[in-house]
């Protein structure tokens, strides 16, 4: 084929494709009609087309029976039209017969041949179009419940249930015929699934299982790592996401935007935060980041919290946190209630993961935003979890948007590089009354699909245009970074990750790591000392002793226990120029030293100050 009939043949599988997964077969039908004349006139053979379509199917996860079955569908109706006699495939197809003898006497015959059953099994809950999944070492089913969205409609939706040994052994006696052989009758009987079998094949864990692996499901289309857009309802297997758009239809993103596509759709994207009391451009662009950086979250092996704060509530907070859900995801993010228990957090964080959510958000925070679990979920591709009454482990993705609001939001230690901060400021008493002209979240609900369409615009634009000038790498976040960062510089937007250093300005830790510091080093200056010492020096200096009570006091007094241990993990750190580092023992007592103060010798005589 010449590269326009490779065009257009790619075209009308395309929207075959589309409208086979939405499983309008009219439609498909229709889209298959312009290759009629490519095949009459010996530009396209028939056989290829067949290949193509076989091949879009295997790939889409579907089972190999049906997808024949609707080439067969499809070729025939591009030939004869549809006048012919062809019908599409059931959604169902007919149960494999299983025989499940396994008397032998020979062993190994024996174990091969249970072997076989549990692999015959598994084809058939394949076969079957049950929804199983494999995803963190444990069998998963996409189960169709009927819920309701943002606008209070009745939807169906997919949730992601996991798959327990009864459940499994209903699965597969009714994936399956299973038969026996009768020996009075002389003739097979129906029967049930081996009781053992369903252990078996759980037993067998992920590395033994064939069934597709999924990360997640979401709920608008995205793009690719590899910058193609994923718009098709149904498994990816490319990405391993299954997209459920919860019956909502979405445009068609553009293959070849380019920057004033661009830039047309930031201005959508625009109408929807205007109005917002943002107090500079960084604030604003922080909000924009957070709405592209929701769209393609599923496919960013890491991506910093978005996080909104404000002097007062009222100002638009939580406004901005659903703007961002619902654009996503058709529907506001699974509310969390932050702690400053960290195990309290980790609960509600682990089974937010185990269930799937895709946005989490942390409404009205009132305590410092920190923690070992928060800070995983933000940096890590996968975390492993002990799902609660349950003695093993499960590794899930991390594929979940993190949004959090709060009045006068305080952001500490290893959390501060892993937030971007917008904060908004109505600058009046009572900023709740404020009336807008414009309501957000109804013009969403209204035509979700364009606000989609604007996000992916701007991000397709960017790739095609080759990410140019690119922004240094940023922590852990390199890849979101390269593309949600660089499609707003590459837009002209102030840098969203200039407000991590607003956050580490205001860290509170690093408040008290400055306070010390500094008073360490008017008392001490680059002399060695030991605990005991840095203790008794500060009783007679109020400042000094305010400073460490604020990071070891217990029951009113400098604890030394505690000292020691904040010393220990501070080592290392800069505040104001100056760091703190262990010298070696003497007398039986750790010794500290301060270095880059005010009378600590140049750098080449640091090494000899701690020898």
């Amino acid at each position: 084929m010449n590269r326009e009939t490779t065009a257009a043949v790619s075209a009308a599988l395309a929207l075959m494709f589309r409208a086979v997964r939405l499983r309008d077969h009219t439609e498909a039908c229709t889209a298959m009609e312009p290759l009629k004349p490519l095949v009459d006139a010996g530009h396209a053979r028939t056989d290829d087309i067949r290949r193509a379509l076989l091949t879009m199917f295997e790939d889409a996860g579907e089972p190999e029976g049906w997808a024949k079955e609707m080439a067969r569908y499809l070729i025939g109706h591009m030939h004869d039209g549809f006048g012919s006699a062809f019908k599409p495939p059931p959604e169902t197809i007919e149960p494999p017969s299983i025989d499940i003898r396994t008397g032998d006497p020979n062993p190994q015959v024996k174990m091969n041949r249970i072997a076989d059953l549990i692999d015959q099994a598994e084809s058939a809950l394949q076969e079957s179009r049950l929804g199983l999944f494999q995803r963190g070492g444990n069998v998963v089913r996409l189960a169709p419940v009927r819920d309701r969205d943002a606008n209070g409609r009745e939807i169906e939706v997919v949730r992601l249930l996991p798959v327990t040994e009864p459940h499994l052994s209903e699965l597969m006696n009714d994936a399956a015929r299973w038969e026996r052989y009768d020996v009075r009758g002389k003739g097979y009987v129906s029967t049930r699934c081996p009781a053992d079998l369903p252990r078996m094949y759980l037993a067998r864990g992920g590395i033994g299982w064939r069934l597709p692996h999924l990360a997640g499901v979401i709920h608008a289309p995205t793009m690719r790592p590899d910058g193609s857009i994923l718009d098709l309802p149904g498994y990816d297997g490319a990405t391993r996401l299954y997209f459920d758009p919860r019956g909502e239809v979405f445009p068609e993103i553009p293959t070849e935007p380019d920057l004033y596509d661009a830039m047309a759709a930031l201005a959508v994207l625009r109408e929807l935060i205007e109005e917002c009391a943002f107090i500079d451009r960084t604030d604003a662009t922080v909000a924009l980041s957070a709405i592209l950086t929701a769209v393609v979250r599923s496919i960013l092996p890491a991506a910093p919290a978005h996080a909104f704060t404000a002097p007062a509530p009222g100002t638009g907070k939580s406004y901005l946190a659903s703007i961002t859900a619902r654009i996503a995801t058709g529907r506001d993010a699974a509310g969390l209630a932050f702690s400053s228990d960290e195990a309290e957090n980790r609960k509600q964080i682990d089974a937010a993961l185990l269930e799937g959510r895709t946005a989490l958000l942390f409404d009205n925070v009132t305590s410092e935003v920190s923690g070992a679990r928060l800070s995983e979920v933000l940096t890590q591709p996968e975390i492993t979890i002990r799902p609660l009454g349950r003695s093993e482990t499960v590794t899930v993705p991390c594929a979940a948007m993190v949004l959090i609001d709060g009045n006068n939001l305080t952001v500490a230690a290893d959390m501060t590089r892993r937030v971007l901060l917008s904060r908004l400021d109505r600058k009046v008493e009572r900023p709740e009354t404020h009336e807008f002209t414009r309501d957000p979240l109804a013009m969403i609900a209204a035509d979700r699909g364009r606000y989609v369409a604007a996000a992916l615009t701007i991000l397709r634009a960017y790739y095609v245009a080759g990410r140019p000038n690119r922004p240094p790498a940023l922590g852990s976040f390199g890849a979101w970074s390269d593309l949600v960062r660089g499609a707003l510089l590459w837009l002209e937007q102030p840098d969203p990750a200039d407000s991590i250093e607003r956050v580490r300005a205001n860290d509170p830790r690093r408040s008290e790591l400055q306070a010390v510091l500094a008073h360490w080093s008017a008392a001490f200056g680059d002399q060695r000392t030991t605990t005991a010492t840095l203790i008794e020096t500060a009783r007679a200096l109020p400042d000094f002793r305010e400073a460490l009570l604020a990071v070891a006091g217990a029951a009113g007094a400098i604890n030394t226990q505690r000292l020691g241990k904040w010393l220990r993990a501070n080592v290392g750190k800069i505040a104001d120029g100056m760091r703190l580092e262990a010298a070696p023992m003497r007398d039986g007592n750790r010794q500290w030293v301060l270095l880059g103060g005010p009378s600590t010798p140049a750098e080449p005589a640091l090494a000899e100050m701690l020898a």
